[in-house]
């Protein structure tokens, strides 16, 4: 696991793994390594699994998640591993609504010689000890949120394409599942998608966001719940948007990417209460993951370069524009997560705990 820290908001970034680690005992880690945009390389390397998810009540109580049931907590000084209960699939998520109040969702999917299962995976944290959920959801989760104790929001979903006889096909499922502080229940399916990130202002106001794609091209969709209804948004093709945040109802960012052989292809979409537009768009890149202190101090994360020459992206906006960080990490990111911001004389400089693969 990759970890780096910026000093002045906790910020937290997690990247995908996709080599062996070296061991804690190499003195390849004896000194920190230091961007000049302030991102220290921390690595508390206490396993080797990807990360996708991350989360925290405080400073001083993150949660990350990622392969094989992997859920790992930082204390404000040190990382160290949790047991989940679970080993098989992934943890792509995970919100809490206290520190003794956390959830973490994902799945897994299995080939039976015929055709493909999967299946979701919810977990709780009490503040003690991790616990398995029941949802009954055929998908994999993704992303997870909720405005309170007994309002959370999961969704999840997957898209591929087929080919017989020349002719193409394409297969896409999405969930939404809803939890009421006692259990979860599905509030909408639907085939001609796939949700990839959940995310809200109020009860009343959320967003999800995701996409699919076939042989001629990509796509994506933007769902908005009003406190009654889900209802489409907007949809636009080239992109699937894999994160959603925002500072209030009328200032939501959404990003995402396209891949191809040729390499990886950004998107940034602003929501101004009214509608959405493009905000900046760019090659050689993917973005996986947004998050903000303000409307004018707002983070996207995700991977620059061609495989396999890829390294860490992080992209910053000042409430004009968006310009690129350096982050020193050597895997792309999948997500950021940030508690507070604060000012030293020098102006604002991120104390972040950025954690990837």
């Amino acid at each position: 696991m990759w970890c780096w820290k910026k000093k002045a908001a906790t910020l937290a970034l997690v990247a995908a793994i996709l080599a062996i680690l070296v061991p804690l005992s190499s003195p390849a880690y004896a000194d920190p390594i230091v961007s000049p945009d302030g991102w220290e390389w921390q690595n508390p390397l206490p396993q080797g699994n990807p990360l996708f998810g991350i989360w925290g009540s405080s400073s001083s109580d993150v949660h990350a998640v990622g392969e094989g049931g992997t859920i790992l907590h930082y204390d404000g000084s040190t990382w160290s591993g949790m047991s989940s209960g679970t080993t098989t699939g992934e943890l792509m998520s995970v919100w809490g609504s206290s520190s003794s109040n956390v959830f973490a969702v994902g799945g897994y999917s299995w080939w039976d010689g015929i055709t493909s299962h999967s299946a979701s995976t919810i977990l709780h944290y009490d503040g003690s000890s991790w616990s398995e959920m029941g949802s009954g959801a055929p998908l994999t989760l993704s992303s997870i949120w909720g405005s309170s104790s007994s309002d959370i929001y999961a969704v999840g979903g997957y898209w591929w394409w087929s080919s017989s006889g020349g002719e193409y096909e394409t297969h896409s499922e999405s969930v939404i599942l809803h939890y009421d502080g006692s259990s979860w229940s599905p509030v909408l399916a639907d085939s001609g998608y796939a949700l990839q990130a959940v995310w809200g202002s109020s009860s009343n106001d959320i967003f999800a966001v995701g996409g699919w794609g076939d042989p001629t091209g990509t796509y994506y969709i933007i769902l908005h719940y009003d406190g009654t209804n889900w209802s489409q948004m907007g949809n636009g093709t080239g992109y699937t948007l894999r994160a959603v945040w925002g500072s209030s109802s009328n200032d939501v960012f959404a990003v995402g990417d396209w891949s191809n052989p040729d390499g990886n292809y950004y998107i940034i979409l602003h929501y101004d209460g009214i509608s959405w537009s493009q905000m900046d768009s760019g090659t050689g890149y993917g973005l996986r993951g947004i998050w903000g202190i303000s409307s004018s101090d707002v983070f996207a994360v995700g991977t620059s370069g061609t495989y396999p020459n890829q390294w860490g992206l992080i992209l910053h906006y000042d409430g004009s524009s968006w310009t690129e960080m350096d982050s020193c990490a050597e895997r792309g990111l999948e997500c950021v997560w940030g508690s507070s911001a604060s000012k030293n004389p020098k102006g604002r400089v991120p104390r972040a705990l950025p954690v990837g693969e």
